[in-house]
């Protein structure tokens, strides 16, 4: 499936006071644009209440640069196309074009956020029985060979296979600042996890013979020194 496009989904931050979850979305979308550009990702942003789109030709770059951003629960690459039911049957038909065979069992798992002419049921038989027609394919709704999720949030539709999961937690500089001292293995796991917190953590090493494995932990995740 074609995409340059990408859903990021956060989860706690959507439970906060609207003030509080409008700060931490500004400061996860910064430390987005920060990670993106400092691998010289090409990109643009548009965000919509619950969800952050980034526009990219670099997917499985991105994704693998999102997927570590703390405050992210997901990311899913998608195709998008107008929540009208003839182009989101259109768009269903060119990926299952693409994607299925005759001997192939598949489900169609719609969400639905807005009003709409039609409902999520509406959507899955019309959509599954143009994707028969087309492709032979049969419907599994237990034990299906794959599964096409379609994401239908007011005027637009995503279609998409798979969910990249993240860290989650909240967006680092979210919280305050703390001092981490570092002297062995464990104490990284506890300075990361005061990160993935949303707390600015400047690391103290205990002795110099620390570096190389706090080096490496970095590198390891960050894939950066």
């Amino acid at each position: 499936m074609k995409s340059n496009l990408i859903i990021v989904r956060y989860g706690e931050i959507g439970l906060k006071a609207e003030y509080t979850r409008k700060q931490f979305e500004n400061i996860l979308i910064k430390n987005i644009k920060s990670s993106l550009k400092s691998e010289k990702i090409s990109f643009n942003i548009k965000q919509t209440r619950g969800r952050i789109y980034v526009h990219t030709d670099q997917i499985k770059t991105a994704c693998n640069i999102l997927k570590k951003i703390f405050g992210i629960i997901s990311v899913s690459p998608v195709a998008h196309t107008i929540s009208d039911i003839d182009y989101m049957e259109k768009l269903a038909i060119e990926i299952a074009d693409e994607q299925f065979s005759e001997n192939m069992s598949f489900a169609l798992k719609v969400t639905r956020v807005g009003i709409h002419k039609f409902t999520s049921r509406d959507v899955a038989i019309r959509l599954g029985d143009s994707i028969v027609k087309k492709t032979g394919a049969s419907v599994d709704l237990t034990n299906p060979d794959i599964i096409l999720n379609i994401d239908i949030r007011e005027k637009d539709a995503y279609f998409y296979f798979d969910k990249i999961y993240g860290v989650g937690g909240l967006p680092l500089s979210s919280q305050g600042n703390v001092l981490a001292v570092i002297n062995d293995e464990k104490s990284i796991f506890a300075a990361w996890y005061l990160m993935k917190r949303g707390c600015n953590t400047v690391f103290a090493l205990s002795n110099n013979s620390i570096r190389g494995l706090l080096e490496d932990f970095i590198k390891n995740w960050y894939g950066i020194l």
